[in-house]
């Protein structure tokens, strides 16, 4: 990422419990990437209660006892020899640790910052991509369905579902700013919600547009011109553009 944009500020990778391994840690390490990774109860418990020279019981108290004073626990932890931080932090809603299928009631993270509070912060930031992932696979845009196996057709229409949520997202939040949203209440949270997403209405305004190649053109070139990221000797764009153009002359 760092040799494709230019950023002011420091990239975190933040994964979830798939993303496990300390192999995969020790790389990240290496390319001096910093990373907060989900993980799950069993991970890692016994080398840390190994490495403070405790069981795992008492470290299981020491961790419940953490959270429920101060919201968090957090400890040093050495993985191949490389140090990170063991975080614990309390799932919402969740009160006791015991339950019939003993599921765990905190989140627990290997990190290399120690901040609990930045820890939690950049992990919320991850369900962001996950109404991504539901948007372009489960509702209108069904990549999934394709099908594709070769890597670079995969990477391909990735790159095309990407770009056509990023259009809807848009061309939703125009929708919205037309007209008034309606709103529902969740009965079970009190929250209210629009009745019709911003993804799904731009969606809706996208399928017409792509009919008429001009206007197709016309709206990804304002969009393209709208990015505000600079890019180094990344010709994604440039190439975008000279394939709507070669539509456009045919």
């Amino acid at each position: 990422m760092r040799t494709i944009f230019k950023v002011d500020k420091p990239l975190v990778l933040a994964a979830d419990r798939e993303f496990i391994g300390k192999e995969w840690f020790d790389t990240l390490k290496a390319s001096e990437i910093d990373f907060d990774i989900c993980i799950r109860k069993k991970d890692y418990l016994s080398d840390l209660a190994q490495q403070m020279k405790i069981s795992e019981q008492t470290l299981t108290n020491r961790i419940r006892s953490a959270v429920g004073r101060q919201g968090y626990f957090v400890a040093e932890i050495k993985l191949k020899g490389k140090s990170y931080y063991y975080h614990v932090q309390r799932l919402k809603g969740k009160k006791d640790e015991i339950s019939k299928k003993d599921k765990d009631i905190y989140i627990r993270f290997i990190s290399t910052k120690s901040c609990p509070t930045c820890v939690s912060r950049i992990y919320q930031k991850r369900w962001k991509i996950e109404v991504f992932f539901e948007d372009i696979k489960e509702k209108s845009i069904r990549l999934e369905q394709i099908n594709f196996t070769d890597l670079m057709k995969v990477r391909l229409m990735v790159a095309v579902a990407s770009l056509c949520y990023a259009l809807s997202l848009k061309q939703g939040l125009i929708g919205f700013k037309k007209r008034k949203i309606t709103l529902k209440l969740d009965k079970k949270s009190g929250n209210k919600y629009p009745r019709t997403s911003i993804f799904t209405r731009g969606f809706s305004a996208i399928r017409q547009i792509a009919f008429n190649v001009y206007k197709l053109n016309k709206l990804i070139n304002s969009f393209l011109d709208e990015i505000k990221l600079e890019i180094n000797n990344y010709p994604i764009i440039h190439l975008l553009r000279k394939k709507i153009a070669l539509v456009k002359s045919v």
